[in-house]
């Protein structure tokens, strides 16, 4: 569940008050991802499939890319928000 895990608590309290309506949805888009693709990888260490998580976890693999794009459109929208703010 996306809403477990910090960032999903945030984006359900405070993310969406503080983000732009297309902004908090293309996050939550990306935030699912990002739990879809790190469930993937338990799967597969559950399933003794080490090989597919280490290529998951490395570096530019599924792992690294998913929590990238979070990471860098979490940014920019909060940036946004932000500037949007000082200008209201």
């Amino acid at each position: 569940h996306t809403d477990a895990c910090q960032l999903g608590k945030w984006l359900a309290e405070e993310g969406s008050r503080l983000l732009a309506p297309a902004d908090h949805e293309e996050i939550h888009r990306l935030h699912a991802a990002f739990h879809l693709v790190a469930g993937e990888i338990v799967q597969n260490i559950k399933q003794k499939d080490f090989n597919a998580a280490r290529q998951a976890l490395a570096p530019d693999g599924s792992f690294d890319r998913a929590s990238h794009d979070l990471a860098t459109f979490l940014h920019k929208a909060t940036l946004h928000s932000a500037r949007k703010g000082e200008a209201g």
